[in-house]
């Protein structure tokens, strides 16, 4: 009975350590996907993606807080929510985008104009343009305007001309 019980615990244990490696196998293929499409954000999305989302990283990395930078928040725009709090996770295991603090309202009050003002594309553009001033990037290009009009603003709002902070903190924490 002895055996029985030690045969079952060890075939349990070796179960648990295949399962555990598979799961973790998963995890670091998405890591590896995610990096090669990070590496090519700039080619996929805009001059500048890149530059927002490794600052993002620099910012984020200790604390867990990404929505209290503009880099974050913009990163979230130009790559998408599910990616970068995915990267993020990846590049520290103790992050989580459910538990990650709200995003901050004094931020949003900077680019919308008020805490309670609607943000408009000409406001979400000039807080483009200033992130990627603020973080050492060129901007956009007349054409990445288009695209990130085309491509963020015009499906997230809907075909809408506003968002509102509960509209933004609730897409950037999409996982």
């Amino acid at each position: 009975m002895l055996a029985s019980a030690t045969t079952f615990l060890s075939l349990a244990s070796f179960a648990f350590a295949a399962a555990t490696k598979a799961s973790a196998s998963a995890d670091l293929g998405a890591c590896e996907m995610l990096d090669d499409d990070f590496s090519h954000l700039d080619h996929k999305r805009f001059q500048g993606c890149n530059a927002m989302t490794k600052n993002c990283l620099q910012f984020s990395k200790n604390n867990h807080t990404p929505w209290e930078y503009n880099s974050c928040v913009a990163a979230a725009t130009c790559w998408g929510p599910e990616n970068l709090n995915s990267y993020l996770q990846c590049k520290d295991g103790h992050y989580d985008s459910a538990s990650a603090p709200k995003l901050d309202t004094g931020l949003y009050a900077n680019i919308a104009g008020g805490a309670k003002e609607a943000l408009t594309f000409d406001k979400y553009n000039s807080f483009i343009e200033a992130t990627l001033s603020e973080v050492g990037s060129n901007g956009l290009s007349n054409e990445s305007v288009t695209l990130l009009k085309d491509f963020f603003w015009t499906p997230f709002t809907e075909d809408g001309d506003e968002l509102y902070y509960d509209d933004l903190n609730v897409y950037v924490h999409r996982i």
